[in-house]
């Protein structure tokens, strides 16, 4: 995959960083080594297979009772005052995927 200004751009867009016009070309140059590094993983054979479930137990997560808050209306108001963009009773943020 080739990185390019546009991808550059479009990556620092959407993770809400600022890049200088000097800055973009370093990090193509830093992007296009980290893909590269990544690509030499599928000349790694594996001659050893892995029981699905042991994956499983890998990427189990600790999970935990969900707890009803009561929250007055003044707390509500003052959480809804951190956000950028509120509708209604809910944040609103921009779509970032097309």
């Amino acid at each position: 995959m080739v990185i390019d200004e546009a991808l550059v751009k479009k990556i620092f867009r959407l993770v809400r960083l600022e890049l200088e016009p000097d800055e973009i070309a370093e990090y193509q140059e830093e992007m296009s080594k980290v893909l590269s590094y990544f690509s030499k993983m599928d000349d790694v054979e594996i001659n050893e297979t892995v029981e699905e479930d042991a994956v499983w137990s890998l990427l189990s997560t600790h999970e935990r009772d969900d707890t009803v808050v009561n929250t007055s209306p003044e707390q509500v108001e003052s959480l809804l005052r951190l956000g950028a963009s509120i509708q209604g009773r809910s944040f609103k943020v921009p779509k970032i995927i097309d």
